[in-house]
């Protein structure tokens, strides 16, 4: 009895993630065309954005180029300034993670891009039937997990440029193993992604449409729901230990000040 039980607990959660019963929601034309237009101003917006923090980091890199060759040769010397070694040491520290999260923050916002424009080049029918409707599902998702393990990065550099030279900063070995965890996640993700999902073409010659649909697999038994399982229970550990790395410092902080 409990080897069917488990059995009937599989086919109903593979059921559960199978897509089919979406399809008659996605091909009304009030979805598609409020889907097409939200996608088309979200990738106008999302481009204009990226651009003008470029550009932003880009004038304001050229504002301090005498102080960042300063912080980065040494040159500067303790009989001109008051500032102490070690303080001159860790401006340059947090000199250098702010170029590892601008970098990070452009990665960012393009890999966002590019997944809205996956997703705008599809809901407008551009890619042809004749295309692989797999790959081109393996691609969306592929920068969608890219985006978000990017995303991680981006907030482990914040939290290193709020904190990582005051009192309440974490150590090299705690931002390391943040990092390698970021880094796991991602490769798993990545190289995962193949074996759950697979496309298929939804083609309607009467409404003018042909669409490339993400469908969970059917036929990987109980190890589909389980790295789906796995997928959301990764995103909410990494989600809430960074939230509490960001407000364990600022709690302590507080207390101290009204101490």
């Amino acid at each position: 009895e409990l080897a069917q039980f488990c059995a009937q607990t599989m086919v109903r959660a593979t059921s559960f993630l199978t897509p089919e019963m979406a399809h008659d929601v996605i091909e009304t034309p009030s979805f598609f065309w409020s889907t097409r237009i939200l996608d088309l101003l979200c990738a106008v917006l999302i481009f204009l954005l990226t651009a003008n923090h470029a550009f932003v980091i880009y004038t304001h890199q050229q504002r301090l180029p005498g102080y960042a060759r300063e912080q980065s040769s040494g040159e500067i010397s303790r009989s001109r300034t008051s500032i102490s070694l070690q303080q001159n040491k860790e401006k340059q520290a947090a000199h250098r993670w702010a170029k590892i999260s601008n970098a990070l923050t452009l990665c960012f916002m393009t890999c966002s891009w590019a997944t809205i424009m996956m997703l705008l080049l599809n809901i407008w029918s551009a890619f042809p039937v004749t295309y692989s409707c797999d790959i081109i599902v393996y691609v969306l998702c592929t920068v969608f997990h890219l985006t978000k393990s990017i995303f991680y990065a981006m907030l482990i550099t914040r939290l290193q440029l709020a904190f990582g030279t005051s009192a309440y900063g974490y150590s090299k070995c705690e931002i390391t193993a943040l990092f390698s965890f970021v880094i796991a996640y991602g490769v798993l993700i990545l190289v995962g992604t193949p074996f759950v999902i697979y496309g298929k073409w939804i083609v309607d010659d009467d409404k003018g449409f042909n669409w490339c649909h993400v469908h969970i697999n059917e036929n990987g038994g109980v190890w589909i729901p389980i790295g789906v399982l796995l997928w959301i229970i990764l995103d909410v550990i990494i989600s809430t230990l960074l939230l509490y790395m960001f407000l364990k410092p600022l709690r302590s902080l507080l207390r101290t000040i009204d101490t």
